[in-house]
């Protein structure tokens, strides 16, 4: 990013660090698809879901390069540690254990990525960083619809029934308690706003209404029950003075 060397430090510190737990987030789901694959092909999945996960881990990887070379650019080259993402409960290769991650990354994470790069990008101006947004946008939504697909074509009545008591914990509020936070606006926030990185309180709103609007209505039409899961959603935006859509 050496055109955007003139930037103010703290910008381009915010930027770098913003860039660096983007590429530890993607690293982290390249080995989630990774471990998603390896239980498709234990549960006798048919190789075309197994291959699409191998490649969601491959373009996983891919991300995780692409934003390591943004943060490196603003000169950040660590962030602190990424708790680790995994399915706990299941043996591995169980089918039980199958279908947990792939709700949880894909029809839960990686939807929720989809809506916070596609809000970035909208408000991004620079050329180089959008065109890196758009590579990883693209990706995002194809693994996003990955875990719908198995969700609606592969799964019982009595599976995706079950799936509504694993959605709180999927949802990672414990991890996420800081997103609920206020913190006072940055003063080059709108210098940053320019340049992709979004304010906490954007952030926050884009996770609620993606779950409230997006995820939970699709996951009701599929039959999984989201009552659980919306009430904790409600506790934690009603203890951050956030509104539950």
């Amino acid at each position: 990013m050496k055109h955007l060397a003139g930037e103010a430090p703290e910008v381009r510190r915010e930027l770098g660090e913003l860039w660096a737990f983007r590429a530890r987030a993607e690293g982290n789901a390249a080995e989630r698809f990774a471990r998603l694959a390896a239980g498709l092909e234990q549960t006798g999945a048919t190789g075309a879901w197994i291959e699409e996960a191998r490649e969601a881990s491959r373009e996983e990887r891919a991300h995780e390069a692409l934003c390591w070379s943004v943060a490196r650019g603003f000169g950040v080259s660590e962030v602190p540690g990424l708790i680790a993402s995994e399915v706990r409960g299941p043996a591995e290769g169980t089918r039980e254990r199958v279908l947990r991650e792939l709700v949880a990354i894909c029809c839960i994470s990686e939807t929720l990525n989809v809506r916070v790069m596609a809000a970035s990008l909208v408000m991004t101006r620079d050329p180089e960083l959008r065109r890196v947004q758009k590579e990883i946008l693209r990706d995002e939504v194809g693994h996003s619809a990955l875990g719908w697909r198995y969700l609606e074509r592969e799964t019982s009545a009595g599976e995706r029934g079950a799936v509504g008591s694993w959605l709180p914990g999927m949802l990672g509020l414990d991890s996420r308690h800081r997103l609920f936070q206020e913190v006072a606006p940055h003063p080059k926030e709108g210098r940053l706003r320019e340049l992709g990185c979004l304010p906490r309180r954007d952030l926050r709103g884009l996770f609620v209404t993606t779950l409230g609007r997006r995820i939970f209505p699709r996951l009701e039409a599929l039959g999984v029950p989201t009552t659980e899961a919306r009430a904790r959603l409600g506790e934690a935006c009603h203890g951050g003075g956030e509104r539950l859509v």
